[in-house]
């Protein structure tokens, strides 16, 4: 999930992005600062995770 930082116009954007991985953990939250980040996903661990939730599939 992105969200924009700073204000913009009278709206004031509160930054504080974030990854979740495969299981819906959190892997990364970002503070109300600007910047760019790379983060790994565990792609065996979504294939694994998939493959337990059928559900997720429909």
């Amino acid at each position: 999930m992105c969200n924009r930082v700073g204000p913009e116009g009278e709206i004031v954007f509160a930054g504080q992005s974030l990854v979740a991985g495969p299981d819906g953990g959190l892997l990364f939250k970002a503070d109300g600062r600007e910047g760019l980040l790379i983060v790994d996903v565990p792609l065996e661990k979504a294939a694994r995770e998939r493959a337990g939730r059928p559900w997720l599939t429909l």
